[in-house]
């Protein structure tokens, strides 16, 4: 019986583990998970870095917010896209304990590295970079720990986000990548 429960346990694992390591090919949004509901008013944006095939530069650059959202439990998304010469690309942030507008104060810096109860590694912040032909056709896609520190706002009622993420030390791979940075201005609607 013992075995027989360790083995739903394993199983149970693996299938969480590969629906949270699908990362840009999972739609996140369209899960039950998340409330939809937002009043997270996101604007201002822009990012740059090498993704993969795809060279982001600001001032060759579109860039739009696909969604913007709080989820149950404190849970934060936002999700910059571009489009560039070379392709599109994606810049997700994901702050894991959530988005408390009210402690965004101009020099706090979140995204410090720690670990949980369970003695695992633990950013609260974390940014997932995809780039591919098309948006939402990705063809790299890559995960790291990123940096977000707040400044000042020209927006009323809004404070800056710049953030930064080193994702050549991701994975081991012969995909190119490095340093992505943006930033953008957010509020409350």
């Amino acid at each position: 019986m013992k075995k027989q429960l360790r083995s739903v346990r394993q199983a149970s694992l693996a299938v969480l583990l590969l629906a949270l390591t699908s990362g840009c090919l999972y739609d996140w949004e369209d899960s039950d998970y998340y409330s939809g509901e937002s009043d997270l008013r996101v604007q201002g944006e822009t990012f740059g870095g090498v993704m993969g095939d795809v060279s982001v530069r600001p001032d060759e650059t579109t860039f739009h917010i696909d969604h913007s959202y709080v989820a149950y439990g404190g849970y934060a998304e936002i999700d910059l896209r571009g489009e560039t010469p070379d392709g599109f690309a994606m810049a997700m942030l994901t702050f894991n304990d959530g988005l408390d507008l009210d402690s965004l104060v101009p020099g706090t810096t979140l995204g410090s590295t720690g670990t949980d109860s369970g003695g695992y590694a633990y950013s609260p912040v974390s940014l997932m970079a995809c780039s591919g032909p098309a948006d939402g056709t990705w063809h790299y896609d890559r995960s790291g720990n990123a940096r977000v520190q707040v400044e000042p706002s020209e927006l009323e009622g809004h404070v800056r986000l710049v953030f930064e993420a080193d994702l050549t030390r991701s994975y081991d791979s012969d995909e190119e990548s490095g340093l992505v940075t943006g930033s953008f201005d957010i509020g409350i609607n």
